[in-house]
């Protein structure tokens, strides 16, 4: 924009006037009355302030020439350096090391709100040396153009708002500021954990092995990088789906085990969910994205939530060799903290009881909040489980399969961890009256251990033709599970005489095995015995 000459008198709007500075810069103005809802910017010693008083569409554009204009004036006759800001908010003109005093109008005198040093130019951050914690707590202020938008619906940045002002103590800041002040969270971001992911990663890399500085050479990120990762302060969830590919690739290159590697986007999945089930406003958040109704659980995901809610490593890593090269007491898994998995499975009940409520009923999010909260260790889920076993029964009476079977499956199975084995007793020799049942059973079972290995998004897939599993990976999960302390003894039991009845020919691949399970304790048999032995009800 031209200088104006020297000497001419400047032609500013009518809501835009000089007056003499302040005694001291930050010191309270007490030699002028301002009327209400005038804002005031002390630029550097030496400058005159400005007084902008709250105006709206042409006149704000009038203000920012004005005060563009006195800026010009008053500064060195040498053309400025160029700066790689855009247009911006007249707060914004002094970002080179100047300082800027932001004050309100709470009385009929200032009062300064907080004294501030720009950063240089380029950077986003605003570190408030004098006032700090009170900004870094909640805040991450970002300079925009003042006519770029809000999220907040009909919100403009740089609209005075005359109504309110702006509050810097305990480190809120009205999001609306006339100087486009922008706030780090604006309404309510979606949650994060990373938690699972970051160990998993950890044993990723000490399966290479590679130190930390090592794997971040590596992946062309730096060592802060990858510690953030595998603490779950940075999550691993939150890299672009491109890059974690590449990532993922890359480390398989590099000699990972190739069972952890697989299991790196069940982890992610895992604390999707945990942060979701966690969340505080569960009790009033829309059910329909719970990701805990999204998809049928598989085994190893299931395994990957109860190692942060329970603390057991899960069943596919527990016979890998790994070579620890750490000092000191290290975490032996992604743990949560013990108010948090109350919370877990507190929030599972509060799940459960809205997806079975309510003219939308979510019978897949209901089993499987059953399910899992069939795994609290103290047993306190077992009273809430048992009245919703009562009122399946009073309601329900199976002829065959229907989306109900999965659901009262997975209570009963529940109420067997908890330690009540009969309502399981009942369901297997009651709840199979035809073969599609029995199909369903078989189904779901491979699916569980990933036989099929895709996932599915309901229990629509349970009552079809058995062609998309072998059945030796099944066979081999269920006998070494056939352990008379086991809760699901019997569920197993019923599981490996109607495998081994539809897939003959595993007994002949696998005659060690078959020969194992058809030998079973006999007292395990005395509870519901075989499909055979009890009948058709």
């Amino acid at each position: 924009m031209p200088r104006p000459p020297a000497g001419r008198p400047l032609h500013l709007p009518a809501r835009v006037r000089r007056e003499p500075p302040p005694t001291r810069l930050g010191s309270r103005c007490t030699s002028h009355r301002h009327p209400a809802g005038v804002r005031r910017v002390c630029a550097t010693p030496g400058r005159s302030p400005l007084l902008l008083r709250p105006v709206r569409g042409a006149d704000r554009d009038a203000v920012t020439v004005a005060a563009r204009q006195v800026d010009a004036a008053a500064a060195d006759p040498a053309p400025p350096p160029p700066r790689p800001h855009r247009s911006v908010s007249p707060c914004q003109r002094h970002c080179d090391g100047d300082q800027v005093l932001v004050v309100r109008h709470s009385s009929p005198r200032w009062r300064p709100l907080s004294h501030h040093t720009f950063p240089p130019a380029g950077t986003k951050s605003w570190p408030d040396p004098n006032h700090g914690p009170a900004l870094e707590r909640s805040v991450t202020t970002t300079l925009r153009s003042r006519r770029r938008r809000l999220d907040s619906p009909g919100v403009r940045v740089g609209r005075p708002q005359a109504r309110q002002q702006h509050e810097f103590h305990g480190g809120n800041i009205d999001h609306r500021s006339a100087w486009g002040i922008r706030m780090a969270a604006r309404g309510r971001a979606a949650p994060q954990r990373g938690a699972v992911t970051g160990y998993l990663i950890k044993l990723i890399r000490e399966s290479i092995p590679l130190t930390q500085e090592q794997l971040a050479a590596d992946l062309d990120v730096d060592r802060a990088t990858v510690q953030s990762w595998e603490s779950g302060r940075r999550p691993f969830t939150a890299v672009p789906l491109g890059q974690a590919l590449a990532f993922r690739h890359r480390l398989g290159r590099l000699g990972a085990n190739p069972v952890l590697l697989a299991a790196l986007a069940d982890a992610a999945e895992a604390d999707f969910i945990l942060a979701a089930v966690l969340d505080d406003q569960t009790a009033r958040s829309d059910i329909a994205m719970q990701p805990l109704g999204w998809s049928v659980l598989t085994h190893r995901l299931t395994d990957l939530i109860l190692w942060a809610v329970l603390g057991q490593t899960p069943t596919f890593a527990r016979g890998l060799a790994l070579v620890h090269s750490r000092r000191g007491p290290v975490a032996p898994g992604p743990t949560l903290p013990v108010d948090q998995q109350r919370a877990f499975f507190a929030h599972l009940q509060v799940l459960a009881d809205r997806a079975a409520s309510g003219p939308n009923q979510d019978v897949l999010l209901h089993r499987q909040a059953c399910f899992l909260a069939g795994m609290d260790p103290t047993r306190t889920a077992a009273g809430w489980l048992t009245q919703t076993t009562a009122r399946a029964r009073r309601t329900t009476a199976f002829h065959t399969w229907s989306p109900l079977w999965p659901d009262a499956r997975s209570v009963v199975t529940s109420l067997a961890n908890q330690g009540d084995p009969d309502p399981l007793r009942s369901f297997i020799a009651h709840a199979h009256p035809d073969d599609a049942c029995e199909r369903a059973a078989l189904n779901y079972s491979a699916y569980w251990v990933g036989e099929i290995p895709y996932r599915q998004r309901d229990d629509s897939f349970m009552p079809g033709p058995l062609t998309d599993w072998h059945g030796s990976v099944l066979l081999r999960h269920l006998v070494g599970r056939l352990d008379p302390g086991h809760p699901f003894v019997d569920l197993n039991i019923h599981n490996i005489w109607a495998l081994l009845a539809a897939r003959r020919s595993l007994v002949l691949d696998n005659p060690t095995r078959a020969e194992h399970s058809l030998t079973a304790p006999s007292h395990s048999w005395t509870a519901t015995g075989s499909p055979h032995s009890r009948g058709r009800n």
